[in-house]
């Protein structure tokens, strides 16, 4: 056999393995990988884990809540006893959305026989559901919830984990003490709206112009929650964050399930912006627009 049938040779038998590769993704096929997977194989998985021949075999064992999984565009390179395959990928997820991804293999000849010893494997999007990688580490991966808390106005050193001898903050300290604290952070504003404004885009208020109270968000900067809609999460904002009184969709979220997130209660008014006294909702008491009432102190 000269060279050239041999190299054409090999590549109709990696063509055919990295079709069954892809085959045994999409249908949990673990008795074909186990065949082809060589003892010592890794997989570099979407979420940065690093997975050995067994637990590979683990993972692809799980529920498959993808369809449709292709490769497309498969480019096999030979060089002597090693192989690398690159290609692209296109499926369904559950929810009949379209996802993609990217993955490389390499394969190295064994005793006259082509073994997978790596893969990684990257994703354009993500495709949610089952405990973790349910169709083989390929593409698919457990979500992550994300949880944004803000305590408002909160000076940091009035806290449990701050060390104050009589607040006590336990939900805090909790998060405290399996997180990070970051105690030369401070706040682009000390008033309570354009603080949220700047959390939302990460700018400073002048970037931003919600310069106080009555110039609430009103999403036409885009932040953090619109990336995350890009990305495919559900995002709810709870309780009070006194955005504009527009659509959920303008400011990022998919819903406000608990109250009053931003349902008008912050109204653009003065360019300058004019505080509670010009809110269209508040009664203009003299007190509120001029200098506060003195409190009278009675003798006891």
């Amino acid at each position: 056999m000269n060279i050239n049938t041999t190299a054409r040779s090999d590549l109709d038998v990696l063509t055919a393995l990295n079709r069954d590769y892809i085959h045994s993704v999409q249908h949990g096929d673990v008795r074909r990988f186990d065949e082809i997977l060589a003892d010592d194989y890794l997989c570099s998985n979407p979420d940065g884990s690093l997975v050995d021949k067994k637990q590979f075999l683990a993972q692809t064992a799980r529920p498959v809540t993808i369809s449709g999984l292709t490769a497309e565009d498969v480019k096999v390179r030979i060089l002597g006893d090693v192989a690398i395959i690159h290609a692209r990928t296109s499926y369904t997820t559950a929810d009949g959305e379209q996802g993609h991804g990217r993955y490389t293999d390499v394969w190295a000849r064994r005793d006259g026989k082509w073994l997978a010893v790596s893969a990684h494997v990257t994703r354009d999007r993500r495709a949610f559901g089952g405990p973790g990688f349910s169709e083989g580490a390929r593409m698919v991966v457990k979500p992550q919830n994300l949880l944004v808390i803000m305590s408002d106005e909160h000076n940091p050193k009035i806290a449990g984990y701050a060390g104050h001898r009589i607040v006590g903050t336990p939900a805090l300290d909790g998060l405290a003490a399996r997180g990070s604290r970051f105690t030369a952070a401070y706040t682009p504003s000390p008033i309570c709206v354009p603080a949220r404004a700047s959390l939302a885009t990460g700018l400073p208020v002048h970037r931003h112009r919600a310069w106080d109270n009555a110039i609430a968000y009103d999403g036409h900067i885009e932040g953090w929650a619109h990336a995350l809609r890009k990305r495919g999460h559900h995002v709810a904002a709870i309780r009070k964050l006194h955005y504009r009184g527009h659509p959920d969709e303008a400011s990022g979220f998919t819903e406000s399930p608990a109250g009053d997130a931003h349902h008008g209660r912050c109204r653009r008014s003065h360019p300058l912006g004019a505080g509670p006294g010009r809110h269209p909702h508040h009664r203009q008491e003299p007190h509120r627009l001029g200098r506060p009432r003195r409190k009278q102190l009675h003798p006891v």
